[in-house]
């Protein structure tokens, strides 16, 4: 059962353009209380009576377009004819897109497909009405008189156009049906939706919440598959309700076992959400449950110092790693101008470029033209394995907004510095290389279902730590005097706390029970990395100390015992991957309730690194500036002749983060 098998073709649909003597003519024959009106691609749900009245007075020739005031309270989402009646909301009105061009409005009057029947009879439907001369293709109407079950009631314009009013916060679980049994080259349908409850059969789900939507907001969300091909992987909509679901066909491949769906849930064209589930080729599909204490419900962090909402994305990109089929997924989305595209990249390993940064720039003293040109040799090895397509969209959010795009990088693939590509044709920055972390405002993200979904974009810091390590003589390790000045600096301005570099003070701190919500750590000290082996350590005072043994055990969701983690360390800024799961600092101290982290992925110079922080600590927690921004302006002005220090630096947190900070002396 088609969807356009119940549209109400009884609404007249004008175009902006239609002049007002057509348009009196036209709305004159009208027989609901409400008409369409189409700007481009958007339609908007406006009232017969009270637009005649407005042009009565009004020029003839002049277009319908000037003399009304289109409102966003009036927008009707657009869906496709193909989309399934458990996406959408009950009582939501919709404008209907078919394949040959043709739009129709549509009011859902029932809950599933299952409850929709066709009538025992069907009047027959009158004579269509013909447009008056002169409407040309400004006008569309269908036949009037099919009165199925949902047709819409008679309704006043005053119900209609009525303002969208505010809900309660809407929370579910992201939700990704079982198929009975999947075959090799045979199509299957998979329905993806939300759950009152969590379903202990998935993996990576981050719960979805929305914070007081409108009463027709809806999220949109796709599927990306490894080991399988999805049909149709665009974006499709799911209205604000917990038993909202839209259908994804797929087909599983040749020579697979398993394939990994992986469904992406957006708000407003930015990520809110995430599941996974894997499903064993050719067998009764009976997945174990997993004992609940053990499966994270799906992390969201919600406290008094955090905010999710003041600021938007202007491009995420999902990166997931296919290993059956040796590549990289991308999903590329965007709000303005809207983007919603999908690429499959060749790859056949992605740890060696952890290994050429730091291999290879050490050999050129990471200064000066040998190590610039190492780091631009690296960056387009890195943009051979980046859609050729995202120079031309960077370009076209540009373009759009007027101002560098914000982008994050969600990803599940530890090792690939994507901030460094070099995207050649790239050009919204003359002034400096077209490194991606130079020409946009990037973050990056963990995949994961520890880690808080989505990272906030602003936060609150209510407590500062610093910690530098004095390295006493006869330590194996050299003194670093700069990071003592960084630590000096962040007492003396900005009034932090000094916790001594010793791995028993450290550990007292994280391990502590009366945690700080916005708890900001700045620690300077060395770092050691070997990201193909999944090694990596910091170099206290009293000895090292690896990720895992920094922080205790914690339940995603409770207040981190590190909010915030600025790591002057060598090295320390790369991932790596470890039983399938994100190692190193990163990897582990996102999983552990960090809401942003900074380090450098191959060894600084100290004077520079020193720079670097205070310039940073300056623009954000004094100025005001976002760290995204701040760190993009901070790299653009590297100068490789002195140190390729600047560009080091990894930022893991949303793009926008702002930081407020209120005992700054």
């Amino acid at each position: 059962m088609s969807i356009l098998d119940f549209v109400d073709k009884g609404v007249i649909i004008l175009n902006v353009e239609t002049s007002v003597a057509v348009a009196q003519q036209l709305l004159n024959t009208a027989r609901n209380a409400y008409f369409i009106l189409r700007d481009a691609e958007d339609f908007y749900l406006e009232s017969v009576s009270k637009t005649l009245l407005s042009l009565e007075s009004a020029n003839p020739d002049t277009t319908i377009g000037h003399l009304i005031t289109l409102h966003a309270d009036n927008l009707l989402p657009v869906i496709d004819a193909n989309t399934s009646f458990y996406s959408l909301k009950k009582n939501g009105k919709y404008i209907i897109r078919t394949s040959d061009g043709h739009f129709y409005y549509f009011q859902n009057k029932t809950r599933t497909d299952k409850e929709i029947e066709a009538p025992k009879s069907v009047p027959p439907a009158p004579a269509p009405i013909s447009p008056p001369t002169g409407a040309g293709e400004d006008f569309t109407i269908g036949d009037i008189g099919e009165d199925f079950e949902i047709k819409m009631e008679k309704e006043t314009m005053e119900e209609a156009a009525a303002p969208e009013r505010a809900l309660p916060s809407f929370e579910a679980y992201p939700s990704i049906s079982k198929p009975e049994k999947v075959i090799p080259e045979v199509p299957f349908t998979i329905y993806v939706g939300f759950s009152k409850t969590l379903d202990n059969t998935l993996e990576n789900v981050s719960k979805v919440v929305i914070d007081k939507p409108k009463e027709n907001d809806f999220i949109q969300v796709s599927v990306m598959a490894i080991g399988a091909v999805v049909k149709d992987n665009r974006l499709k909509p799911l209205m604000l309700d917990v038993d909202a679901q839209t259908a994804f066909e797929c087909v599983a491949g040749t020579g697979v076992e398993e394939i990994t769906l992986i469904a992406t849930y957006f708000y407003n064209m930015q990520p809110v959400g995430t599941a996974t589930r894997r499903i064993k080729i050719g067998e009764e599909d009976n997945p174990t449950e997993k004992e609940l204490d053990t499966v994270p419900a799906g992390c969201s962090l919600k406290l008094e110092n955090l905010q999710y909402d003041n600021a938007m994305l202007d491009m995420t990109i999902t990166i997931t790693r296919d290993v059956v089929g040796k590549q990289l997924l991308w999903k590329i989305v965007a709000p303005n101008p809207e983007i919603d595209e999908h690429f499959q990249i060749p790859v056949e390993d992605t740890r060696s470029f952890a290994q050429i940064i730091g291999n290879e720039l050490a050999k050129e003293g990471f200064r000066e033209t040998g190590a610039n040109n190492v780091l631009l040799t690296l960056g387009e090895q890195i943009a051979e394995i980046v859609p050729d397509a995202l120079t031309d969209m960077l370009r076209a959010v540009h373009a759009t907004i007027g101002r560098k795009p914000k982008v994050l990088i969600w990803t599940d693939e530890p090792y690939v510095p994507w901030e460094l590509a070099l995207l050649e044709d790239l050009d919204i920055d003359t002034d400096v290389p077209p490194f991606f972390c130079t020409q946009t405002i990037i973050g990056r993200w963990w995949l994961n279902d520890q880690v808080v979904c989505p990272p906030p974009s602003q936060m609150s810091v209510e407590e500062l730590t610093a910690i530098a390590a004095e390295y006493p003589f006869g330590s194996k390790y050299r003194p670093l005097e700069e990071a003592i000045e960084e630590k000096k600096f962040l007492i003396q301005e900005f009034g932090a706390n000094e916790v001594k570099a010793t791995k028993k003070d450290l550990l007292k701190l994280t391990g502590r029970r009366d945690k700080t919500p916005g708890h900001w750590v700045h620690i300077a000290l060395h770092g050691f990395s070997k990201p193909d082996k999944n090694e990596q350590s910091l170099a206290f005072e009293d000895g090292e100390l690896s990720p895992m043994a920094m922080i205790g055990s914690y339940k995603c969701g409770e207040v981190p015992a590190i909010s915030f983690l600025f790591l002057n360390a060598c090295q320390v800024g790369t991932a790596g991957s470890s039983l399938g799961q994100a190692s190193g600092f990163p990897g582990v101290l996102l999983k552990k309730g960090m809401l942003g982290f900074i380090a450098p992925l191959w060894q600084v110079h100290d004077e520079p690194a020193k720079e670097f922080s205070e310039a940073f600590y300056t623009e954000t927690l004094q100025n005001g500036k976002e760290i995204g921004e701040t760190l993009t302006n901070l790299k653009k002005a590297y100068d490789y002749e002195e140190s390729l220090t600047p560009l080091a630096y990894i930022y893991y947190g949303h793009p926008a983060l702002r930081i407020t900070y209120d005992d700054a002396l």
